[in-house]
């Protein structure tokens, strides 16, 4: 016979089981799935830059969010590649690393294409940063 104490432990344990299941659920679809991630909001290059520079950003992070942007650069370290997106003269960038399933785009890319793309913002130090990004 089990005693309520232990009855109260085995409940307490699938509950959590069932929580971390279920979060680590939702968040492997918008990691893995970019494309079916509702977007938050969709902002310019220009305007998440300057957002930045006057310390407005909180809002936004840990949210998908669609950027579009000139192409600066792009970097790669292992194995994961980087777009750089600026606008104009501006020495911050938005870093966005890409998911692995887009890397195929790649070659497509040159340097000065305007393009678009949808990631989560993580943040920033020096430059803005999204991660798990798509090219749309």
């Amino acid at each position: 016979m089990i005693s309520q104490k232990h009855r109260n432990i085995i409940y307490v344990t699938v509950g959590c089981v069932l929580c971390l299941g279920f979060y680590l659920a939702t968040a492997t679809l918008c990691l893995h799935d970019m494309r079916k991630a509702p977007t938050y909001k969709h902002i310019s290059t220009e305007r998440l830059i300057h957002k930045y520079d006057n310390a407005t950003l909180s809002h936004l992070v840990e949210k998908v969010i669609e950027i579009d942007g000139t192409l600066k650069a792009v970097h790669t370290k292992n194995e994961k590649f980087t777009l750089y997106l600026s606008h104009k003269k501006s020495k911050t960038y938005v870093l966005c690393e890409l998911h692995k399933d887009e890397i195929h785009k790649i070659p497509h890319l040159k340097i000065g294409d305007k393009i678009l793309v949808k990631g989560i913002l993580k943040g920033h130090l020096l430059d803005i940063i999204l991660l798990n990004c798509i090219i749309i």
